[in-house]
């Protein structure tokens, strides 16, 4: 919790079936990214705990995760990268960061949101 703005936390674990579910929840940018990615398991698991984060963190139900919520700046090593919540009215531009407790989890959390009102 914050005390002054929204936070999202997602825990995942290595989850393959990911895989199976891709072309429903990523955005097109982000399926170019897992395609050219080395480490597709980890990105996958990135793009899914990411959106859980960014989705936990709006706080409301009924958001398209494949074009509401989406991520850009996943890379093989990164440890941060950024999120966008698009909405009608506004639009939230989110920092993202992961911590990898084990060999087979990623807990993704937002850092920072800044909303902009349209």
């Amino acid at each position: 919790f914050h005390p002054n703005q929204p936070m999202g936390i997602d825990v995942e674990t290595t989850r393959p079936q990911l895989a199976k579910v891709a072309h429903r929840i990523l955005h097109q940018s982000e399926l170019s990214i897992l395609e050219q990615s080395i480490a597709k398991q980890r990105t996958l698991q990135l793009f899914w705990g990411g959106k859980e984060a960014l989705y936990k963190a709006y706080g409301k139900k009924n958001l398209e995760f494949s074009t509401q919520l989406v991520l850009s700046g996943i890379e093989d090593e990164s440890d941060s990268f950024q999120g966008e919540i698009i909405l009608p009215d506004a639009k939230w531009e989110c920092e993202l960061s992961l911590i990898k407790p084990d060999e087979m989890s990623y807990l993704v959390y937002t850092n920072s949101i800044k909303i902009i009102h349209s």
